[in-house]
This record gives structure tokens, C-alpha cells and sequence, in this order.
């Protein structure tokens, strides 16, 4: 499994329909944990995961 930003993972956005980062933020955010600790070697932080 790639966990980069160009992995091929594609978001469909239908405004008024589906969510993005302002209404589903990533978990990270949500759960108060530091971001610091999360970061692992090689992986982009645009596939941290949404809740």
C-alpha cells in the first residue's frame, strides 16, 4: 500500500453533497493528538485520514 499524496486516491467533491477537509477534518485535528507525533518517515501528510 503507497501512502503518498499521488497514490492515486481521488476526492469527489459535490458541493452540497460530499465533505471535504472544513467539515470532515482530518483526525489528527479533531482528536487534539500533536502532530508532531504522527509524522512518520517517508509519508505524506495529505493521507492522514479523515474521520
Amino acid at each position: 500500500c503507497s501512502e503518498d499524496a499521488v497514490s492515486g486516491h481521488i476526492q469527489l467533491l459535490i458541493p452540497g453533497e460530499t465533505v471535504c477537509f472544513t467539515c470532515a477534518p482530518p483526525l489528527v485535528v479533531t482528536s487534539g493528538v500533536d502532530e508532531r507525533t504522527l509524522k512518520r518517515e517517508g509519508v505524506c501528510a495529505a493521507s492522514l485520514p479523515t474521520i
